[in-house]
C-alpha cells in the first residue's frame, strides 16, 4: 500500500512538473521571438529610411555634379587644342572699289612677269620681300581677295617645282600667313593656302591651322547638307564627331570633337572627389546611380563609382540592434534557465522531502510496530513462558536506540534547517572524540557482525570542538561504514595531524563511490543510487549533518573514494592553539 500511495504521488508529480516546464517555456519563447521579431522590424524600418535617405543623397550629389560639369563646358575655349576650330558664319565679301582692284590686278600683273624668268630661288626671295610691302601684299582684287595670299601661293607652286622652300625664307613666308590666320580675312581664301603651305611651313600656327582644316572638312562633311548653320542653327549643335556651339559675340561658331570634350570633363577633380565617373556614349539605363546628360551633353553620362551605401550607415545602428536583441534574448534566456534550475531545485527538495515524510512515516512505524509487538508478547503470560525474556529486551533495547538514532538525525536537520547550530567550542582530546564514537557505535550495533579498528596516536594536540557534535558527525560516518562497507564489515577508525588541523578518518573496504555520485552525497536527502531503499532508516541526511557540524567547527570534510575499493571520510578540525575561539 505504502509503495502503491508513493508510486501515485510520483506520478502526479511528474505530470505536474511537466505542465511547469512547459509554461516556463512558452514564459521564456513568448518574449524572446517577440524580442527577436521587434528587432529584425527595427532594422528592416531602419534600412528602408536609410536607403531612401541613401538615394535622395546620390540623385543630390549627380545634380550637383551635372551642375558643375556644365558650367565647365561653358567655360570651354578652342584655345590651341588642334580638335577645337571656331568657324565663321560671315562670308559676306568686303566691298572693293575699282581702281584699287584694278591697281590690284595691275601690280599682280607685273610681279607675274618679273619672276617668269627667273631662277626658283630667286623668284621665291623676289615674292618673299613683295609679301612684306604692305602696299602690294594688303591690295585687294574684286570679291575682297588679298594679293599677298597669292603671291605666297606662287611661291609654293614654284618651290612644288623644285621640291623645297628655301630655309632662309621660310620664316618670313610663316610670319606673313601667321599674321593672316590672326586677322581673320575672307576663309576660303585662307583655307586654300593652309593647305598648299603648310607641308613646308615651320611655324606651329600654320599646321595648327592646317589640322583645323582637315578637322573643319571632316565635319562639315557630317552635316547635313540641308542644315542652314545662320536660320536653323542657334544654339549647339551635335554630329557623330563634333560638337559645335553659337560664339558668344554670334560672329562664328565654337567646334569641339567629342573626344575633346570628354577629356576636359572627365578632368574636373571634384568628381572623383563625389566618386563619379563621367562617362562616354550614354548608353546604360539611367537609374539612382547613372543619370544622362541631355541637350548639348547628351552624349555623356554621369556614374556613381563610390555611391554611399545603406551599409556604410546602417552597420553600425544594425550592430546597435542586434547587440541589444541579443541583450535581451539572453538575459530572457538566462533567467528562464535560473527560473528551471531555481524551480527544479525547489521540486527536487520538495520530491525529497515527500519521500522523507513517507520514509519517516515507515521508518518510525516500524520499531514503534516491533516495541509494540514484542511487548506485548512479554505481557502475556502463557507466550512469555514459552520465549527468552532478556533476548526479547535486547531486541526492544536495539529497536529503542534504532528510534532514537533516527530522531535524533531529525533534530540535527531541524537545526541545519534553521541555520541554528547551538555547539559549544572548547579545547577537546581528539582520543575521547574518537574513543566515545566507538562506545556508542558498539552500543548501537551491539550483537552484530563487524570488525571496527581504531588508531589513536597519544601525541596528537587538542581541537576546538563540541565534544558531542563530533561523536555525532563520526557516529553518522561509522554507521554508513556499517551499512556500506561490504559483507566484512571491516572499518578503520583513525587520528593523524594534518598540517594545522587534525584529521578524523573513516575508512571502509566496502563498494565505494563513484567520482559522480560523490559531487552530491553531500546534499539533504540524498541518497547514492544503488543504496536507495536498500538499507532501513536510511533517509539521506547523515553526510548533510556531518558537512554541518564540520563546517561550524571552521573545517572541512574530504573523501576519498574508489568503486569497489571502499571510502575515506576525512573530518580536518582545526588545533585548539590556532583559532581565535
Amino acid at each position: 500500500m505504502f509503495s502503491f500511495l508513493k508510486r501515485t504521488q510520483t506520478n502526479v508529480t511528474r505530470t505536474s512538473v511537466w505542465v511547469t516546464y512547459l509554461l516556463l517555456i512558452v514564459g521564456i519563447c513568448s518574449p524572446a521571438i517577440c524580442v527577436v521579431w521587434l528587432v529584425r522590424s527595427a532594422v528592416e524600418s531602419e534600412e528602408s529610411s536609410l536607403q531612401r535617405y541613401v538615394d535622395e543623397s546620390n540623385e543630390a550629389r549627380l545634380a550637383d555634379a551635372e551642375e558643375l560639369v556644365r558650367s565647365r563646358f561653358n567655360e570651354l575655349s578652342v584655345g590651341d587644342s588642334p580638335e577645337r576650330f571656331v568657324y565663321p558664319l560671315s562670308n559676306e565679301r568686303s566691298y572693293v572699289v575699282s581702281e584699287e582692284a584694278t591697281a590690284a590686278r595691275s601690280a599682280l600683273s607685273s610681279i607675274r612677269s618679273e619672276i617668269a624668268d627667273l631662277p626658283t630661288e630667286e623668284a621665291i626671295r623676289t615674292l618673299a620681300m613683295k609679301i612684306e610691302a604692305p602696299e602690294v601684299a594688303e591690295l585687294r582684287m574684286l570679291g575682297g581677295r588679298l594679293v599677298g595670299p597669292i603671291l605666297v601661293g606662287l611661291a609654293v607652286s614654284r618651290a612644288e617645282e623644285s621640291g623645297s622652300l628655301p630655309a632662309e625664307l621660310v620664316g618670313r613666308f610663316d610670319a606673313y600667313v601667321a599674321d593672316l590666320l590672326e586677322s581673320e580675312v575672307y576663309s576660303s581664301q585662307i583655307r586654300f593656302l593652309v593647305e598648299r603651305y603648310a607641308p613646308f611651313s615651320n611655324s606651329a600656327a600654320v599646321k595648327l591651322a592646317a589640322e583645323r582644316e582637315a578637322l573643319k572638312d571632316k565635319w562639315l562633311g557630317e552635316l547635313d547638307p540641308r542644315t542652314d548653320l545662320k536660320d536653323e542653327f542657334s544654339t549647339t549643335l551635335r554630329t557623330n564627331s563634333f560638337l559645335a556651339r553659337r560664339h558668344a559675340n554670334g560672329s562664328g561658331l565654337e567646334v569641339f570633337t567629342l573626344e575633346s570634350v570628354f577629356d576636359s570633363l572627365a578632368e574636373i577633380p571634384r568628381l572623383s572627389d563625389w566618386g563619379i565617373r563621367i562617362e562616354f556614349g550614354n548608353t546604360a539605363a539611367e537609374t539612382v546611380l547613372v543619370r544622362k546628360l541631355s541637350g548639348a551633353l547628351g552624349f555623356l553620362q554621369l556614374k556613381m563609382v563610390d555611391p554611399v551605401t545603406v551599409e556604410d550607415i546602417s552597420q553600425e545602428k544594425s550592430h546597435l540592434y542586434v547587440i541589444v536583441g541579443v541583450i535581451v534574448l539572453a538575459l530572457s534566456i538566462v533567467s528562464g534557465m535560473a527560473v528551471v534550475v531555481s524551480f527544479r531545485r525547489q521540486e527536487s527538495v520538495s520530491r525529497l522531502k515527500d519521500d522523507l515524510v513517507a520514509t519517516v512515516t515507515h521508518e518510525l512505524k516500524t520499531p514503534v510496530s516491533s516495541i509494540r509487538l514484542l511487548v506485548d508478547t512479554l505481557l502475556d503470560e502463557e507466550r512469555r513462558k514459552k520465549v527468552d525474556t532478556s533476548k526479547y529486551i535486547e531486541l526492544i533495547s536495539r529497536e529503542n536506540q534504532r528510534l532514537g538514532a533516527l530522531i535524533d538525525n531529525f533534530l540535527s536537520f531541524s537545526r541545519m534547517e534553521r541555520a541554528k547550530g547551538s555547539f559549544t567550542l572548547a579545547p577537546v582530546n581528539p582520543a575521547e572524540v574518537v574513543q566515545r564514537a566507538e562506545e556508542a557505535f558498539r552500543e548501537r550495533f551491539v550483537g552484530q557482525s563487524y570488525d571496527l579498528k581504531s588508531i589513536v596516536p597519544e601525541d596528537l594536540p587538542f581541537v576546538l570542538a563540541d565534544t558531542d557534535a563530533m561523536v555525532s558527525a563520526l557516529g553518522n560516518l561509522l554507521e554508513n561504514a556499517f551499512k556500506y562497507g561490504g559483507s566484512d564489515k571491516r572499518i578503520l577508525l583513525s587520528v593523524k595531524g594534518s598540517g594545522a588541523m587534525v584529521s578524523f578518518e573513516v575508512q571502509d573496504f566496502g563498494r565505494g563511490i563513484s567520482a559522480r555520485e560523490q559531487k552530491k552525497i553531500f546534499r539533504k536527502f540524498y541518497q547514492v543510487g544503488e543504496a536507495r531503499g536498500e538499507h532501513a532508516g536510511s533517509v539521506g541526511l547523515g553526510l548533510s549533518i556531518v558537512d554541518f557540524i564540520v563546517s561550524k567547527h571552521s573545517g572541512r570534510i574530504e573523501l576519498e573514494s574508489e568503486p569497489e575499493k571502499g571510502s575515506v571520510f576525512k573530518l580536518l578540525i582545526p588545533y585548539a592553539q590556532n583559532t581565535d575561539r
